[in-house]
């Protein structure tokens, strides 16, 4: 109860706020709390070992960075299980496992399947080169680089009082506990990859939660441990009423520490905090069929709509289109599909990618590719310097036909 108290006052499930537990970390925070009632070893810990396996492809299906940490700490809770001779809960985690891919590989069809999980390695594999930011030096003057010292020695901490609580065996800690503290400290560690290839203040933040969950775990033992003495020391009964109030301080002034200390403000990204409209549950139905069937035009900008109606009109004959920007909804607004399976070039990174766009490229033989845009710098740079192999064979192949507004329309070179 009190770690789920922990959990709560760290998260926040806003997708466009940034915290120190976001709903990304939802499979995260899922495992842990069904890891402890694996090792301590009750009636239905098997079950709950069968629910950690097939959780492996539902946390890629949620989130690929979170489900990467995930599987990582499958396989390390599949080790552990080994080494302690738990040959049962290791069958029913690796049963749990297989059975949920076996499940996600006959829903979708084969190429789809593949494709996903190409992807998927091509992600984890390139991310850096996609969506990198370099990391400030700790202890300077660079932006985000005392969040990066507090993390980083955050981390440093958590990983000595493990090594205390083996090498001493500390024996007021007990062996569940202790790995619970390790797996959390496993995420820690790599949940922190995310800021070493993304180093800018949310990511940043979003590395800190863990750290902070595995320091409030092990301080709320040693807590319970002096108050537990307290009370023996002077031979007295365990005054619940007591104890209950003086948990309730704790977990306030944890609350506290998380919304205040930390530097969290609900003002920063949102003036208004928004309200739960009862009469908007009666009509969802009703709203829902207006806004489904309301016209693309309806939602687009006079300048969107121009690049829209004209990319039309040149593509009438054709059977596909080709961006080569961030707008990743305009194939869809032109109502075709793309001549590539990269409908969003923001994934291509690396130049073994880049490669098979323009193979894919030369077998489709796209007319147009539409460049450039408002949308360009998303990120801080552009696809044409982020992407500069691909770039070079478009400005080989195709010559500047109409600019309309930001956007570029480039057309094939006639051979």
């Amino acid at each position: 109860m009190i770690l789920s108290f922990v959990f709560l006052s760290l998260s926040n499930f806003n997708i466009w706020e940034t915290h120190l537990l976001l709903y990304r970390d939802l499979p995260l925070v899922i495992f842990l709390i069904f890891l402890i009632e694996v090792i301590d070893n009750k009636n239905f810990s098997n079950f709950f070992a069968f629910v950690l396996g097939s959780m492996s492809v539902l946390s890629v299906l949620w989130g690929l960075d979170r489900g990467a940490y995930l599987n990582l700490n499958l396989f390390l809770l599949f080790l552990l299980f080994i080494f302690r001779g738990e040959i049962k809960k290791n069958i029913f985690l690796v049963t749990g496992f297989f059975l949920g891919w076996i499940i996600f590989f006959s829903i979708n069809s084969q190429n789809e399947a593949k494709f996903f999980i190409d992807n998927s390695f091509s992600i984890l594999l390139n991310h850096g080169f996609i969506d990198g930011i370099i990391h400030p030096v700790p202890f300077s003057d660079e932006p985000n680089s005392w969040r990066a010292t507090k993390t980083i020695i955050s981390i440093l901490i958590c990983g000595l009082i493990l090594v205390y609580l083996f090498v001493f065996n500390d024996k007021k800690f007990s062996n569940q506990t202790k790995i619970l503290l390790s797996f959390v400290f496993i995420i820690s560690v790599v949940s922190y990859s995310q800021a070493l290839s993304r180093s800018d203040g949310p990511h940043m933040r979003e590395s800190f939660g863990f750290p902070l969950i595995f320091l409030s775990i092990f301080f709320i033992n040693k807590i319970l441990q002096i108050k537990k003495n307290f009370f023996n020391q002077f031979n007295k009964k365990f005054n619940k009423s007591i104890f209950i109030t003086i948990m309730i301080a704790q977990i306030f002034f944890l609350f506290l520490v998380s919304k205040y200390s930390i530097g969290y403000s609900p003002k920063a990204y949102f003036p208004t905090r928004p309200i739960i409209n009862i009469e908007n549950i009666k009509t969802f139905y009703s709203r829902y069929n207006r806004f489904i069937n309301t016209p693309n035009d309806y939602y687009l900008d006079d300048k969107l709509l121009n690049v829209v109606n004209y990319y039309k009109f040149i593509t009438k004959d054709d059977k596909c289109v080709q961006i080569f920007n961030y707008d990743a909804a305009i194939p869809y607004l032109v109502e075709k599909p793309t001549c590539t399976k990269y409908f969003f070039i923001w994934g291509l990174g690396s130049k073994t990618n880049q490669k098979k766009f323009i193979n894919e490229l030369n077998i489709s033989k796209p007319n147009y590719i539409l460049l450039h845009g408002p949308q360009d710098f998303s990120g801080g740079i552009n696809a044409s310097e982020r992407l500069p192999y691909a770039y070079q064979y478009i400005l080989d192949n195709y010559s500047r036909h109409k600019e309309i507004h930001e956007w570029v329309f480039y057309k094939r070179n006639k051979i």
